[in-house]
């Protein structure tokens, strides 16, 4: 087990008001998805950690009653699964993958896949996502951000949220459940850590600045032993990344060399960038 890291705390007692949105989210896929993300829960209600919605849509994409018998929702069209629970207290990893083309949705525990729908049991096949909605994590909407209804709360921690526009394969989803991600992987839409610690706003490592906002008093962060770590890289890798900063930095303080009248005083190159 690793050392204790900062994970996102939802309480969501009686007065339900602990969430984390990001309003308007304007890039949901629209046609295939993977959603991962690590969850710790004792509750036994309907929680819901995820879910998108949609003007229009009516459950755009719902991954609920994730304590047990998990139900993914898109378009209100339902799958069923019968697979174990994710409520003993214990931190679980877990993956939702769908497509347009044939419809079918997986889903995956710890790595492993768990269910899978059948071609007669497809949902949604042939059609796509409607985009602009909201996406939510700790409640279901019943309205484009909001709706929220207490049964359907999710109450626990959360860990490490992934979105990607395309089904990611079961050697894909178990080979990078227990690293962080750099931010800059392909096909990945919208990446939220939740170990930020401090403040009220979950960052968004992709660089494309989809960040959510935490909303609640018990919507916290918490310290906890959490199962994810830094990938390690080799000494080549590091040595690569070192070098391109390097010619990155050489690049800049040329062009702004070259930018100074001739009658300026002129300063050698060194790393960091720092000259004027």
């Amino acid at each position: 087990m690793s050392n204790p890291q900062a994970v996102l705390s939802l309480n969501n007692g009686s007065q339900l008001t602990d969430y984390v949105i990001l309003n308007p989210f304007t890039a949901f896929p629209k046609s295939a998805v993977t959603v991962e993300l690590w969850l710790k829960t004792e509750a036994t209600n309907d929680i819901t950690p995820v879910s998108y919605e949609a003007p229009g849509a009516g459950n755009a994409f719902v991954m609920f009653r994730w304590a047990k018998n998990q139900q993914v929702i898109i378009h209100n069209a339902r799958a069923y699964s019968d697979i174990a629970s994710f409520n003993d207290g214990q931190w679980h990893h877990c993956a939702v993958t769908w497509n347009s083309e044939t419809g079918q949705v997986k889903i995956y525990k710890d790595g492993h896949q768990e269910f899978a729908t059948s071609d007669d049991k497809s949902i949604h096949k042939g059609k796509t996502i409607s985009p602009d909605g909201s996406l939510v994590l700790g409640q279901e909407q019943d309205a484009v951000g909001g709706g929220f209804d207490p049964n359907q709360a999710f109450k626990g921690y959360l860990s490490d949220f992934r979105i990607w526009n395309r089904v990611r394969t079961a050697q894909e989803i178990e080979a990078n459940m227990n690293f962080r991600l750099a931010g800059n992987e392909p096909e990945l839409v919208a990446y939220w850590p939740l170990n930020e610690g401090e403040g009220n706003i979950a960052n968004d490592k992709t660089g494309h600045g989809y960040h959510g906002t935490l909303v609640g008093g018990g919507a916290t962060w918490e310290q906890s032993e959490i199962p994810i770590r830094q990938r390690e890289i080799s000494t080549q890798q590091a040595n690569q990344q070192s070098l391109g900063t390097g010619l990155q930095d050489y690049a800049y303080w040329y062009r702004w060399k070259r930018s100074l009248p001739q009658s300026a005083k002129q300063k050698s190159f060194r790393r960091g960038r720092i000259w004027s």
